[in-house]
């Protein structure tokens, strides 16, 4: 995936094999970056932008990424993850047909069990939903068993295995992941992420830049200079001097 900030001279790529890092000193810019990609407004938004796939063609801009804010709260409540987990156990049930049999089998044993006591009642008694999988998981509050006693590299990896487990199509945007992990820990994390294929873009308002070939980095300095191993948005072997086109000032290289 190809990340385009207008007013920028660099794009961050980011995928299954490469971090995107967009790391900018000044606070003003950084605010204004962070509200644009959490928005999912893309073009429409503060400091417009785009976001490209490796077939080239344009991506939602309001589907492109799973935000995460703050590291210590991960977005296990987000909506889409019942709603998948659901779907995935439900797709797990019709492949296999024992597992299926012996579900209803016990499910119509409870119901059996519930009505004959209902009949020690006067009035008429009935269910009024039929038994499946997915009401049943809902019923019953099934999602990720997330122990508060976890570190949170131990917090992210369980993170990482439960978006690859349900397929999610978005990227994950981390604001300022970097400035709670030792070199250690993010090595270990970029190998989940790598395991999983699952692209990220980190986004710090610090310098975290990599030599082990493991990010695409972008650091924008206090003067809105760019540099790092991003790629270009227009290719040239001169050096070019620009003025950002969101007012922020000149960008050399």
């Amino acid at each position: 995936m190809r990340l385009v900030i207008s007013g920028f001279d660099h794009a961050v790529e980011f995928g299954a094999t490469r971090v995107g890092s967009l790391s900018i000193e000044n606070n003003v810019l950084f605010a204004r970056v962070c509200q644009s990609l959490l928005s999912g407004l893309g073009e429409d938004a503060v400091e417009p932008y785009s976001l490209w796939g490796d077939d080239g063609e344009r991506v939602r801009p309001e589907s492109a990424f799973l935000p995460i804010v703050n590291p210590f709260e991960l977005p296990w409540d987000e909506r889409g993850f019942a709603g998948k987990l659901q779907r995935k156990l439900c797709d797990l049930l019709l492949e296999d047909e024992g597992l299926r049999s012996e579900l209803e089998l016990l499910s119509e044993t409870a119901r059996s069990r519930i009505h004959g006591l209902s009949l020690q009642l006067e009035g008429s008694h009935s269910f009024a939903v039929e038994w499946d999988m997915a009401k049943y998981v809902k019923a019953f509050g099934f999602g990720v068993d997330v122990s508060q006693g976890k570190t949170l590299l131990d917090s992210l990896i369980l993170f990482i295995d439960c978006i690859s487990d349900l397929r999610f199509e978005e990227a994950l945007l981390f604001v300022n992941l970097r400035a709670f992990l030792s070199t250690f820990e993010l090595q270990e994390f970029y190998d989940r992420v790598f395991y999983h294929e699952i692209p990220v873009l980190l986004l710090d308002n610090a310098v975290f830049v990599r030599d082990d070939g493991y990010e695409n980095d972008l650091v924008v300095d206090q003067h809105f200079l760019e540099s790092g191993r991003s790629c270009r948005l227009e290719c040239s072997s001169s050096s070019q001097r620009g003025i950002c086109s969101n007012g922020f000032g000149a960008v050399t290289f």
